[in-house]
């Protein structure tokens, strides 16, 4: 009788890859420690602070994907609206400033 071929499964969760779950082999790892869920990764970086393979050694890197139907260009009114809000943010900041400053130098020297 021969033997059922062993399913890849991923390295973190033990299982095995979806439609909507790929695995992929991100490091220099082989054998059964070679794949892994992307949630899966993110998630153990996450929760590590590391950007190496536990095993090898080998440094992840990442490459944003942005949607198809992303614009090859930021819209003006996006821009000017983020512009302002960021105006406004730092104005508040530089009157907190100014009041932090006239409350030290009113109340410190006594």
């Amino acid at each position: 009788m021969q033997e059922a071929e062993e399913q890849d499964t991923c390295r973190i969760c033990s299982a095995p890859a979806e439609p909507d779950q790929p695995l992929f082999h991100p490091c220099k790892c082989s054998g059964t420690i070679r794949y892994i869920h992307q949630d899966c990764l993110t998630t153990w970086l996450a929760h590590s602070k590391k950007k190496t393979c536990d095993v090898c050694k080998h440094q992840y890197s990442f490459t944003k994907v942005y949607a198809a139907d992303m614009p090859s260009r930021l819209p003006a009114l996006l821009v000017l609206r983020r512009l302002i809000q960021q105006g406004f943010y730092a104005l508040l900041m530089l009157i907190r400033a100014i009041v932090v400053s006239m409350v030290w130098l009113s109340f410190a020297p006594f």
